[in-house]
């Protein structure tokens, strides 16, 4: 643990857009530690963040936000699993770039990390030392301007902006999946399942829909998420573990997404993913 006091620090070299990450995640945090009884804890990704409606979910907080990573996952698990008594049930959005993804190692993204660990008290060690740096240097300095308006976590006009046209489903395929083959982040998926199973919760992994296009490029479900599978075949015996692939769904119209792989925070394919979901977890 550093010593250094976050007064005697420089400011960031680097611009961190955090005051949008911080009332963001202070709106979560006050929504989520409000609740009475949350059943089902949803974490995970911004296809979580856009598709998953708690108003056709009974019971269920999102907890997700856009490049939430695995480590962010786990964390926000593990410290919510000891403060909600209800808690049954985690939902985790797993993505196709997930395995390989590190929000800290995002040029452009690493100031959401910064913000989330300060709200949301996760104590990330950052392997980046600039980062740490700046994580003593905003510490107790991101207090809440602003609440936005939503239910359970769902902020749906917040923060949800679509990817341009321009640069292509194969260029984003091939983005992702780059980041598919590298299956480090499995590490705190790990970390997830085994808490999970020492708390006895259950949990579900869905693996968002896509566009067609998207889909074209990147390749069958089976192929792109196949480490998954074989990991969630080791915890089987152990553990209620359950893969809910929208993915492979055709159910989807190309028309509600936004862009090549995020569904409209509320149109009628978020209402359609969040109500299957539900269907799963509450089964007639």
């Amino acid at each position: 643990m550093k010593t250094s006091k976050s007064s005697t620090l420089p400011p960031p070299d680097v611009p961190l857009n955090l005051p949008i990450w911080r009332d963001i995640f202070h709106t979560k945090r006050e929504m989520l530690e409000a609740r009475k009884s949350v059943k089902t804890l949803a974490v995970g990704s911004s296809h979580g963040d856009f598709a998953l409606n708690p108003a056709y979910c009974t019971n269920t907080f999102n907890l997700c936000y856009s490049s939430q990573d695995l480590l962010h996952s786990y964390l926000l698990y593990r410290k919510y699993a000891r403060i909600l008594p209800d808690l049954q049930n985690i939902v985790l959005f797993y993505s196709a770039f997930s395995s390989g993804f590190a929000l800290e190692k995002s040029k452009s993204q690493a100031g959401i990390s910064i913000a989330a660990n300060e709200v949301f008290e996760l104590d990330i060690d950052f392997i980046d030392p600039e980062l740490n740096r700046l994580k003593h240097h905003v510490k107790g300095t991101l207090q809440q301007q602003r609440r936005f308006p939503g239910l359970n976590g769902f902020l749906p006009t917040v923060a949800k902006e679509f990817l341009p046209a321009e640069l292509g489903a194969e260029q984003r395929a091939q983005q992702h999946l780059r980041l598919n083959v590298d299956q480090t982040m499995h590490v705190h998926l790990v970390q997830m399942l085994e808490l999970a199973k020492q708390n006895g919760h259950k949990v579900y992994i869905v693996i968002p829909p896509a566009r067609s296009d998207y889909k074209k490029a990147l390749g069958g479900a089976r192929e792109v998420f196949g480490p998954l599978y074989e990991l969630v075949d080791r915890y089987a015996q152990a553990l209620d573990l359950r893969v809910l692939d929208l993915y492979a769904s055709d159910d989807y119209a190309d028309t509600e997404f936004g862009d090549y792989d995020h569904l409209k925070p509320l149109g009628a394919g978020a209402t359609a993913a969040s109500r299957r979901i539900a269907a799963v977890l509450n089964p007639a």
